[in-house]
């Protein structure tokens, strides 16, 4: 799939869910910066794709994870899972 039409279906899926609405509070939470920081705009910029503005801010676990447990987790979402004595299902990273 391409960029464009990732961001396309994006776009389709928060509009069909009622995220575009301006008084609908939503936002992406991600496991680091680096995705919606780093990778997605230079993606965009590469392709001359807008990012858009529902992109631009997010919740990184990390942070929250710190703020709340007093420690960096090292190892990302394992390390959280582990401080938070969750058990983890699936893969890491996939959504699934």
């Amino acid at each position: 799939m391409s960029a464009y039409v990732f961001m396309v279906r994006v776009d389709e899926w928060m509009a069909k869910e009622g995220l575009l609405d301006p008084t609908v509070k939503s936002i992406f939470v991600t496991c680091g910066d680096w995705d919606l920081k780093v990778m997605l705009p230079g993606q965009c910029q590469y392709l001359g794709l807008p990012v858009a503005d529902y992109f631009k801010q997010w919740i990184n676990l990390k942070k929250a994870y710190s703020f709340a447990m007093g420690s960096w987790p090292k190892n990302g979402l394992l390390d959280m899972n582990k401080g938070l004595n969750l058990q983890h299902i699936g893969r890491p990273h996939s959504g699934i």
